[in-house]
């Protein structure tokens, strides 16, 4: 594979994630009623070149809070499953979106969540 090749998929990505974060826009704003309810954001997308990546590693809520997973990335399935605990998102598509209602009885604390379908995609939640 040239440099030619390496730019244009760059170019590609690039422009997933900015048509992405335009459409998160549009989802958030989309669903009122849950956004009440929702507190977190759980975002996967194209973050790099080489591999995808979530692009909110970090989630902070407050007790009994539920999190909205969202997937940016065009080329890729993704899904957030919490690790040891048994429960996540759907495995979804883009730009689909699934609100993980289960967070929202879990104690404080930090939790560790992954894609199930790419094993270097991972984050944590914090629950204070």
């Amino acid at each position: 594979m040239g440099t030619g090749d390496g730019k244009r998929s760059l170019r590609r990505r690039i422009t997933a994630l900015m048509v992405g974060a335009s459409l998160l826009g549009v989802l958030g704003a989309a669903v009122p009623s849950q956004a009440a309810k929702v507190q977190g954001q759980i975002i996967a997308g194209p973050a790099n070149a080489s591999y995808p990546a979530y692009l909110t590693p970090r989630v902070v809520i407050t007790k009994g809070s539920t999190v909205k997973f969202t997937n940016l990335d065009p080329l890729q399935r993704h899904d957030a499953i919490f690790t040891g605990l048994g429960f996540g998102s759907s495995l979804l598509s883009f730009p689909k979106s699934d609100v993980i209602s289960e967070v929202a009885f879990l104690k404080k604390g930090t939790y560790r969540f992954k894609c199930s379908l790419h094993i270097l995609m991972t984050g944590q939640l914090i629950i204070k």
